[in-house]
């Protein structure tokens, strides 16, 4: 089986078989089954992304496939590194600028306290929001630096650096999702590239350091969250709205409050990310259930609708674009797409199998392709996790795109000056 094959495949059934694992293991209750609705509509989805990816390999145009990078990129690898790295430390300094100066984030508040602030409409600042676009990116170093086989331990260090930056904000605001993508994109990575293998012994440390950062944050943040007694501290975490539908087993709710002790710790944070990769599919199932009003893209662009609206380009009303059932929890990447264009999801996850195959196929020729090639392994992972394409998907393809094309109009200008 071709590489690009075996990572598309791969990856569709890792993300159900994750999500399958942790439902199995985490003790909780299910309120109420998942309808033959809902898990219809994810098979389906499902079978036409694999089949618009299988059926377009057949139809690929002989010119499109051996696409091949550009000289000028080939021969300014290390060039286009260490600008995109520059590029985007200069955005991180601006966005802890932002956080620290104008939306009153500080390490002495509590992430309760710094995530209301980062959030308020009133910090949001368009020049701003400009001028960090492109910390989004702070993977794509070391994917280009693992795609070019290069050497340099230097370039590799700065590469680590730009890929631990996010964790900052991730603890400062207590966002779990934050540091779920950067640890999942970082696990990616190093599979594509050889870096671990599923039978070695690396694979097995860097899975066990991967979960048990993981846990560590997850009690972290939401311990903080609390308000400093234990019991409330449970019984806030234990009530939440994203727990309602896929609570915790009484039996194991009572060891936890009863015992203080490590075990105690780590079957409390095993439950909350259990819940956290679960309850996305029975959150979906219950919005579609309500029989929700499409909105016709604006739920998964809702970020470029956000910033039309402060332009002055459109004025939609935001809270119209949030989840339907007022809830503030995941619906995963299934139920952005159905409260978009309900069944019509179908033909268009048929279409983006079909984008996934040309992308990869591009990048067997072409490292610029392999930052998009890691973006779409990561979303087919996750698919019943969360939401990749509105919080970050489309946005990031986008910005990737114009730094591309800005590195390739300055390459050959500079080019022609030479000459």
């Amino acid at each position: 089986m071709k590489k690009k094959n075996l990572l598309f495949f791969g990856s569709v059934f890792l993300g159900p078989l994750i999500w399958f694992l942790f439902y199995m293991i985490t003790p909780i209750e299910i309120k109420n089954s998942l309808s033959c609705y809902t898990a219809s509509f994810i098979s389906f989805s499902y079978i036409a992304l694999a089949s618009g990816f299988y059926f377009s390999s057949n139809l690929s145009h002989q010119k499109f496939i051996k696409h091949e990078i550009p000289k000028i990129f080939l021969n300014n690898k290390y060039l286009i590194l260490r600008l995109l790295a520059t590029v985007i430390l200069i955005s991180f300094v601006f966005r802890h600028f932002d956080l620290f100066y104008y939306r009153d984030v500080k390490f002495s508040n509590s992430t309760e306290v710094n995530k209301y602030n980062a959030a308020q409409p009133q910090n949001f600042s368009v020049l701003f929001a400009c001028l960090t676009i492109f910390r989004h990116l702070y993977f794509v170093p070391l994917v280009y630096y693992f795609a070019n086989k290069m050497k340099s331990k230097k370039l590799l260090f700065i590469c680590i650096l730009l890929f631990l930056l996010p964790i900052l904000e991730s603890y400062l605001r207590g966002s779990r999702r934050i540091i779920f993508e950067s640890l999942g994109l970082l696990a990616i990575i190093l599979f594509v590239y050889g870096k671990i293998k599923l039978r070695s012994l690396k694979t097995l440390i860097v899975v066990v350091v991967i979960i048990f950062l993981s846990l560590i944050f997850s009690f972290s943040v939401v311990k903080d969250r609390g308000d400093g007694q234990e019991n409330h501290f449970y019984t806030n975490i234990f009530n939440a709205q994203y727990n309602e539908f896929v609570p915790a087993n009484e039996k194991v709710i009572k060891f936890i409050e009863e015992n203080n002790n490590l075990l105690s710790h780590i079957c409390f944070t095993e439950i909350h990310m259990g819940q956290y990769i679960i309850h996305g599919v029975f959150e979906m199932d219950y919005m579609i259930s309500t029989k929700p009003k499409h909105t016709y893209g604006m739920y998964n662009f809702y970020s470029f609708v956000k910033v039309f609206n402060k332009l002055g380009i459109v004025d939609i009303p935001l809270e119209e674009l949030d989840n339907p059932t007022k809830r503030i929890t995941y619906i995963t990447f299934f139920g952005g797409l159905f409260l978009d264009f309900g069944w019509f999801t179908i033909p268009l996850m048929f279409l983006f199998g079909v984008f996934q195959n040309k992308i990869f196929t591009m990048e067997s020729n072409n490292y610029i392709f392999a930052p998009i090639v890691i973006i779409l392994l990561f979303s087919n992972v996750f698919m019943l996790t969360f939401n990749f394409m509105r919080a970050q998907f489309i946005f990031s393809l986008i910005i990737y795109f114009i730094f591309i094309i800005v590195v390739y109009l300055l390459l050959n200008s500079f080019k022609k000056q030479v000459q």
